[in-house]
């Protein structure tokens, strides 16, 4: 008993002491561990641990024996509960249990413990030296990519995107009754990818958001949530790859949006571009432009979208391609629907120019002027010169104009001329054919008389100031003639023009005679007569077009030249305006004609001829077709049957007459008169100073605004 006591006790002291051992050993610094430092050696805990498991038997490395130890004594506490016991603090025999070595190794370990002070550049040293920490990965499921705004429901890495291998090349879609199907091309490589996000934006919205994931091998999607009517559903759709519990995504596939079929406005399914092909110069533009057939009405600015197969050879923006360098490209158009229109576009350095037509200006003794056409994508013009009997043509000049005046020549002596187009463009040239020679002696010959900016046609308001300038080349101090063709023939105009002197060009302002609006339509030229420094000219045919000085607003009636009388037989009467008619000139026009009917008979559903007799309406329309004013539908014809006897009530519910209040009555206007019911039964012309002239029982004939039959109801306007 008295043994297994003295075990216990034994053991519960080893324990004690190994706690100990390990506690002063965590105390020390690192640097005690490192290497030899002060004296101590490099393993001295280990050496210390190794002496304690000597002396006792038992091996400190072996983790079963101290769980067996404390297993087999149940009285055996925790090291707080150890180091608190009095047996073992007070205990000398703890002490002796240490041997000699260890305790010296623990206290020159303490002591170096406590003398090894670190200052704070040691420190940083070793904080420098520690291995740095990986950054953890960005990731996102709200984000930006090709443009678009994306909402997706899975963790993307926003740093380490798919390339354009992975994603579909574009989408299409095709609206159902109730649904959107959208497709995508299969262009994407399937080992790139585990498959496809299918994302939406309805109406206004700005973000596309994930509505589907399919696998690599689907290439459609039916979007049975896009039920709305007349909204606009826009998709894209990115290829994705699993990466740990986050995705990478692939660039957006091109845009596709429409409509549900069961939408007012419907699709574009089929459109049309103006381009299938074009040739450009680098530096050059065309725009391309894409018109739906079906439906005709477009579906918006922004229903198409435009992209380039290869930059570098041509870009595009908003249809306008520009060329960038030599080489062939595709120039696709992407309707809203997904639809695919192209144009390939060949892009050359430069366009080879055409050839010149050299033509003989004038030419003195001692200098020849030649010139010659503009030609296209000609940006300057060599000219090469050789005298009589010569095939040797020298190069003389290079000039950006169309023209060339070549001085200090021998009198009389035959010179050949010869123009090559050259076309430099951004670092790239071409040169045309040359012209074919133009020989000419150095000898006085007479200028060729040439007017430009003569206009071919213009149309003008009447009653006002017609005048234009021209540039007219060798004007050589002539009168210039106006002429006018009077149907037959050209005759002059007492209107003519002093020319400056001279044979350079010269800008001379060309005035038309006042009179000249008053008719609808005319022909004018300037005749220039021959001098002895500049040869005879006649301009081209001048139409101009005599705008209507007065007309209604376009709400209201139109004032025409001439009524149509609509493939019907019945009379109209002449139209008294013109023109230069004024406000004033309509009315009194309208009132005149009405003057013509002044004291024939009433007659009921009639609207002829003066003499013939005329009911109220009647007389009203004829009046009216004085002035140019055609009330369609009413008309004479019409008129004639019972069931339009009441003319009167259509004239007077006429959209395009304007209603004025009584108190604001002014000459031509319409005065309706009612029945004690309110229904219109009568119309009136007024003349002003309360007098009316209209077809009443008695007649035509002119009174005051009283009407036996009815009272004043409504007042409408014509002339506005």
């Amino acid at each position: 008993m008295k043994s297994k006591v003295s075990n216990n006790k034994y053991l519960r002291r080893l324990a004690a002491m190994m706690l100990a051992l390990c506690l002063c050993v965590t105390l020390l610094p690192v640097s005690a561990y490192a290497g030899d430092l002060d004296g101590v050696p490099e393993n001295a805990s280990s050496d210390v641990t190794a002496d304690i498991a000597d002396q006792n038997g038992t091996d400190s490395e072996d983790p079963a024996i101290a769980n067996d130890a404390e297993a087999s004594d149940p009285e055996l506490m925790n090291a707080d509960e150890i180091m608190s016991g009095d047996d073992v603090m007070n205990d000398s025999e703890d002490v002796d249990l240490m041997s000699g070595d260890a305790e010296a190794a623990a206290k020159d370990a303490s002591a170096a413990g406590e003398g090894d002070t670190v200052s704070g550049d040691q420190e940083e040293d070793r904080t420098s030296e520690e291995p740095a920490e990986v950054p953890e990965p960005k990731k996102a499921k709200k984000l930006k990519m090709s443009g678009y705004s994306l909402s997706l429901k899975s963790y993307v890495l926003v740093e380490s995107p798919l390339t354009d291998k992975s994603a579909p090349d574009r989408t299409w879609i095709k609206g159902n009754r109730k649904s959107m199907k959208v497709s995508w091309s299969k262009n994407a490589v399937k080992s790139s990818i585990d498959g496809y996000i299918v994302l939406r934006r309805a109406g206004k919205e700005k973000v596309y958001k994930q509505i589907a994931k399919v696998s690599k091998t689907t290439y459609s999607f039916t979007d049975k949530k896009a039920k709305k009517k007349n909204v606009d559903y826009s998709y894209t759709v990115v290829g994705y790859k699993k990466e740990g519990s986050a995705i990478r995504i692939s660039p957006c596939a091109k845009w596709s949006k429409g409509v549900t079929s069961a939408s007012k406005h419907k699709n574009g399914y089929k459109a049309k571009i103006n381009k299938k092909s074009a040739d450009l110069q680098v530096g050059g533009t065309v725009t391309l432009t894409i018109k739906y057939s079906k439906p005709k009405k477009i579906y918006g600015k922004k229903s198409f979208r435009w992209y380039t197969d290869n930059a570098k050879v041509a870009k595009v923006s908003k249809g306008k391609v520009t060329a960038v360098a030599p080489g062939t490209t595709t120039i696709r158009g992407i309707t809203a629907s997904g639809r695919e229109y192209k144009c390939t576009v060949k892009v050359v350095g430069a366009f080879k120019p055409g050839k010149p037509k050299v033509e003989l200006d004038y030419s003195t003794t001692s200098n020849i002027a030649i010139m010659w056409k503009k030609i296209k994508h000609a940006t300057s013009y060599d000219v090469y010169c050789a005298e009589a009997g010569s095939d040797d043509y020298k190069l003389i000049d290079n000039v950006t104009g169309t023209s060339f005046n070549h001085e200090g020549l021998t009198k009389d002596r035959l010179y050949s001329y010869v123009v090559q187009a050259r076309n430099d463009n951004k670092g790239f040239t071409e040169i045309g054919s040359k012209s074919a020679a133009l020989d000419q002696k150095a000898v006085k010959t007479p200028r060729k008389t040439r007017v430009a900016s003569f206009p071919s046609k213009k149309s003008v308001k009447a009653r006002s100031h017609c005048s234009f300038k021209v540039k007219i080349t060798a004007p050589d101090g002539r009168k210039a003639t106006l002429q006018k063709y009077n149907g037959k023939k050209w005759v002059n105009t007492k209107k003519t023009f002093n020319l400056p002197d001279g044979i350079d060009t010269e800008t001379v302002k060309i005035t038309l005679p006042d009179s000249w609006w008053k008719d609808s339509k005319t022909k004018w030229r300037l005749s220039i007569p021959k001098s002895s420094g500049a040869t005879a000219y006649k301009t081209g045919a001048l139409t101009l077009t005599t705008k209507r000085y007065y007309q209604n607003p376009k709400k209201y009636v139109q004032i025409k030249n001439k009524i149509s009388k609509h493939g019907l037989s019945y009379y109209t009467a002449p139209v008294l305006v013109n023109n230069s008619s004024t406000k004033k000139d309509h009315i009194e026009a309208m009132i005149k004609t009405a003057y013509r009917y002044l004291g024939d008979r009433y007659v009921v559903c009639q609207s002829r001829a003066p003499g013939k007799g005329v009911d109220c309406s009647g007389l009203v329309m004829q009046a009216c077709y004085g002035a140019g004013v055609d009330l369609w539908p009413s008309n004479p014809y019409r008129h004639r049957s019972p069931a339009y006897e009441w003319e009167s009530r259509n004239i007077a519910k006429h959209s395009n007459l304007k209603t004025v209040p009584y108190k604001n009555r002014k000459r031509g206007d319409l005065i309706f008169y009612a029945n004690s019911n309110g229904v219109v039964i009568h119309v009136a012309i007024y003349l002003g100073n309360n007098k009316i002239i209209h077809s009443a029982l008695s007649g035509v004939h002119v009174t005051g605004m009283g009407y036996a039959y009815g009272h004043v109801c409504k007042v409408k306007r014509i002339f506005n």
